[in-house]
């Protein structure tokens, strides 16, 4: 995967007028047990969303373009965005702030993508909408 980051970093540099974001479910917490337990998949799955926010992760894939990021100048480093998975009905999501912290792992992070669900209450299906306005004519 470095050797891919840094062929990454080359063709965005070779066309600056390109956006570019680089996204991912599979990134890792920057505790140093994190990669042990986020990739078990026995030990992910017992942890908490606070430990592990996308439950098992395979391989870190952001961490390699982050790595490479840190010998770009600033102008030059490739955003990163970090997705986090919709955790299902009834599963607990992360807070925002460890998402935050999180993402303060990978250097070049500047987004976050979140389900919508996780901020909607749990009866939100259940809700009535709001009445219609009225006409005053």
């Amino acid at each position: 995967k470095p050797r891919l980051s840094a062929k990454v970093a080359e063709i965005v540099k070779r066309y600056p007028e390109a956006k570019v974001v680089i996204s991912s479910f599979q990134w890792i917490p920057p505790e140093e047990d994190a990669a042990t337990t986020c990739t078990d998949p026995v030990k992910a799955d017992k942890a908490s969303p606070e430990k592990c926010p996308n439950g098992r992760v395979f391989n870190d894939l952001l961490f390699p373009i982050s790595e490479i990021n840190k010998r770009l100048p600033e102008a030059e480093r490739i955003p990163i965005a970090l997705l986090v998975e919709d955790r299902g009905e009834g599963r607990p999501s992360p807070s925002t702030s460890r998402l935050a912290e999180c993402a303060q792992r990978y250097l070049g992070a500047f987004q976050i993508n979140i389900p919508v669900t996780m901020f909607l209450p749990e009866d939100f299906a259940d809700l009535e909408p709001p009445p219609a306005p009225m006409d005053l004519q």
